[in-house]
């Protein structure tokens, strides 16, 4: 096979390339649709170019060059003709490139018969089947509201509707020729087609649903079509073309969300202190978190200040190095960490000048705040991803147990909670959440107590619906629970009895309402 040449670069013009074919793709190399052109392109070894733009914020010269603005699209030289849709991609490189390895049969006849093959092979719709099983029928999102205040999914019937596509893709398409391509020993633009979205389902499959099909003994065609696809030197460069650019771009998202951490840290710590709940004044009924020195007017505690800084550094360090670090040295520290780290994550575009990070850079920021709000109480521990409870599932069972535990030692949990994790304080340097009403021995607010017992009852709820339910309104009640969930995942003490399984069930239900209490 011929060595294809090409460079590529960003930019708004299409005509400094002296190639045949310049290609616009996605920066991050991730899209299936960009990677089946990108894929041809090398199989046929056509000289080309790429032009590389952002999905998240395309120039305004593409918008105006391709009507629907999606990618990816190409470029002919020869005549300045534009096409976009993978799919007519492949056929117009079909048509322009004839001799070039061609990817469909020569022969009229059995050409049109691949082609009706391929419409065959897109109605079954294992792609779409694929995507809703791995992500649980959403991608999981802010935009559109809570993802746990939305109803659960039905997994089994997303799972039945993909095993029903991947037997038809099995038994029906990938035996209807003999080799272990799609249209037998010869590869082609079919499997192209197929590969760029199977691919990604066969890899987050095993991991959020623990079902394989790259080498699964009751696939074995699929499998043996995996396996083929693999040993294409043009597929194999693709795929480290593809991680390289996907770690290249990673690292500048991390790099963009570090350096605007860093030039705004100030910023990032007073609007933490002023809208996540930490801040609270003598009237509160959460208790105060404020001084007043001298008579002058009250500032927030030391102490206090202190943790949320320190926390913001360790979500700095996380991007930078990839670890956060030492968790914070007392429980007090923890608790008003976990608070900035929660704030953060999920508000981010309240702090300083991040609402204007990209979404890339924004979900490295997440990721690094979410794993100083895990370590907050515990070092090397990781967020754990929670599996909706589907009835006569493991799962379900693992909830129903972790639930079942929860509610027979609530009380025992939450006094240990407020004894343990730094949220209940009497000293005067970090503030103090106890009162004492109509003259009797002082208590923990019924307020915090309150706030403990509610995102204790929306941990529950979530492990027996897979809904969690509504959000506290007030930030001071948020910021209680943001601490008691941080602590309780990691340092629980009651109930001591779950299964291992109930209990990966009940940390991966902590992070999930962690990831919802702002």
């Amino acid at each position: 096979m011929k060595k294809t040449k090409k460079t590529c670069y960003r930019g708004d013009s299409l005509k400094r390339s002296n190639k045949p074919v310049v290609l616009v793709r996605d920066t991050n190399a991730w899209c299936p649709f960009c990677e089946r052109v990108w894929l041809a392109l090398e199989e046929k070894a056509v000289p080309y170019d790429c032009v590389l733009i952002e999905l998240y914020n395309k120039p305004e010269w593409y918008k105006e060059l391709v009507p629907t603005s999606l990618v990816p699209a190409v470029s002919f030289s020869e005549d300045g003709a534009v096409v976009w849709e993978s799919k007519d991609i492949l056929l117009a490189l079909e048509e322009r490139f004839p001799h070039a390895n061609p990817l469909l049969p020569t022969d009229e006849e059995e050409k049109q018969k691949a082609l009706e093959f391929l419409v065959e092979l897109e109605a079954c719709g294992i792609d779409k089947t694929g995507y809703a099983f791995m992500t649980g029928g959403r991608m999981i999102g802010r935009s559109a509201g809570s993802a746990f205040d939305q109803p659960p999914p039905d997994m089994a019937e997303l799972e039945a509707a993909f095993v029903k596509s991947l037997e038809w893709f099995e038994g029906s398409a990938l035996s209807r020729h003999e080799g272990p391509y799609l249209l037998g020993a010869e590869f082609s633009m079919l499997d192209i087609m197929m590969i760029s979205s199977l691919e990604r389902i066969g890899a987050g499959l095993p991991k959020f649903r623990n079902f394989n099909i790259r080498s699964n003994p009751a696939y074995p065609n699929t499998a043996a079509w995996f396996a083929a696809l693999a040993e294409r030197p043009a597929y194999q460069k693709a795929e480290v073309a593809a991680a390289a650019a996907s770690e290249k771009e990673l690292q500048a998202a991390k790099n963009e969300a570090y350096d605007a951490l860093q030039a705004s840290a100030g910023d990032v710590v007073r609007d933490i202190l002023a809208k996540s709940g930490v801040t609270r004044y003598q009237a509160s009924p959460y208790g105060a978190t404020t001084l007043s020195v001298n008579g002058h007017k009250p500032r927030v505690a030391l102490p206090v200040r202190e943790a949320v800084e320190k926390q913001v550094v360790r979500v700095m360090k996380a991007l930078l190095l990839g670890s956060a670090g030492p968790k914070p040295d007392t429980s007090i520290a923890a608790a008003f960490g976990s608070v900035a780290a929660a704030f953060l994550r999920n508000r981010h575009q309240d702090c300083g000048q991040l609402g204007e990070l990209s979404p890339a850079a924004a979900e490295q920021l997440s990721i690094a705040c979410t794993q100083a709000l895990t370590q907050s109480y515990a070092d090397g521990v990781e967020a754990l991803v929670f599996t909706p409870p589907e009835q006569g599932s493991a799962a379900a069972a693992a909830s129903a147990e972790a639930a079942a535990k929860i509610k027979s030692n609530k009380d025992a949990i939450v006094d240990d909670i407020l004894q343990k994790s730094g949220i209940a304080r009497r000293g005067r340097r970090s503030g103090s959440t106890y009162v004492s009403i109509n003259g009797n021995k002082s208590q923990v607010s019924p307020a915090v107590r309150n706030a403990v017992t509610f995102h204790l009852d929306r941990l529950t709820t979530l492990l027996l619906t897979g809904s969690a339910g509504p959000r506290v309104t007030e930030p001071e009640a948020a910021a209680v629970g943001a601490a008691a969930l941080a602590f309780f995942r990691n340092r629980a003490s009651a109930p001591r009895d779950m299964s291992a399984a109930a209990t990966v069930q009940f940390r991966a239900a902590c992070d999930a309402v962690l990831a919802d209490t702002y």
